[in-house]
């Protein structure tokens, strides 16, 4: 609290899971950045309470001086902090990151407050605490960037998202595509996972996404489509330069239309190999593509045979 012109705070990557009530003295605060990998050499509560069958005392006793000790004996993921009340009184936050929010509402509604917001990354929203988050965002009208880690359906609600929105990244178990996400015409980068249930289904979310007009970078990740046939149809992604696709799950063929992705220069594909193959169409029409990037994998049984 004595550091009263800091204006960034950096503690990502360390063993704080809590922000003291101090913190709402540093009145010129602007960036905060926390949490740490959930991938990586970390050992995560569910890892530890239940693959090795510890209890919450067994766990903080194994891992007394490791930076996991705090979530665990919390029972909550890795990866974010909680801020403390009052947090809405740092009228000069730009900068919010890596803050965990499923402790409770007060975190949410601090964060509805800080109307100056230019960036915000929150984790663990879920069906108890969205509704209240979705009202939140709604309040964030300065909001350019949004990174959301929640449960599936919880982002179903915003109704009026940040019209200044320049980035957002929606990662866990979205269920649909929100109908939301049409009406963010400003939208540069995107990454998000959701699942469909039929092709039609399938054809409308690639149709929404596909006229967002300043869409430049589309990231795909662990989607689960049920049509055998992923379309990019004519006039669609026309400001498209990189599209990444990790996950090809459903999915059977690739198929590019003459006039899909005009201005697309990498296509990055990541995906298991499946029996029989993907087919891409259309490749050689991409007239401005400049590198394609296949990466596959094999799963084996452990004679060397290739599993289904």
């Amino acid at each position: 609290g004595n550091l009263r012109q800091l204006e960034t705070l950096d503690i990502r990557g360390t063993s704080i899971v809590m922000l003291p009530q101090t913190i709402i003295k540093l009145q010129k605060l602007q960036h905060l950045h926390a949490g740490f990998p959930t991938k990586g050499n970390y050992l995560c509560t569910r890892h530890v309470l239940h693959t090795y069958g510890f209890n919450q005392l067994d766990a903080c006793t194994s891992l007394c001086c490791r930076a996991a000790t705090p979530c665990v004996m919390m029972d909550k993921d890795y990866g974010g902090v909680v801020l403390p009340g009052g947090t809405r009184k740092l009228k000069s936050l730009h900068t919010v990151r890596g803050v965990h929010v499923s402790c409770g509402d007060v975190v949410i509604q601090e964060i509805g407050r800080l109307t100056g917001l230019r960036k915000l990354g929150v984790m663990g929203i879920n069906e108890k605490n969205n509704v209240k988050f979705c009202s939140a965002i709604s309040n964030l009208s300065r909001l350019e960037s949004l990174s959301v880690q929640s449960d599936k359906g919880c982002l179903d609600d915003i109704s009026s998202p940040p019209k200044n929105l320049r980035s957002l990244k929606l990662e866990g178990r979205l269920g649909v595509l929100p109908v939301w996400i049409k009406k963010l015409q400003n939208l540069v980068k995107l990454k998000l996972s959701f699942t469909t249930s039929s092709q039609v289904e399938q054809d409308v979310a690639m149709e929404v996404l596909g006229h967002l007009p300043n869409l430049s970078i589309l990231r795909l990740s662990g989607c689960s489509f049920k049509g055998g046939e992923l379309h990019f149809q004519k006039d669609a992604f026309r400001s498209i330069v990189a599209f990444d696709v990790e996950g090809l799950g459903g999915i059977k063929s690739v198929n590019f239309d003459q006039g899909a992705m005009p201005e697309l220069e990498q296509l990055k594909v990541t995906d298991a190999c499946k029996r029989g193959g993907i087919g891409f169409f259309g490749l050689d029409i991409l007239v401005s593509i400049k590198e394609v990037l296949l990466s596959v994998h094999f799963k084996m049984d452990r004679a060397g045979t290739e599993l289904e």
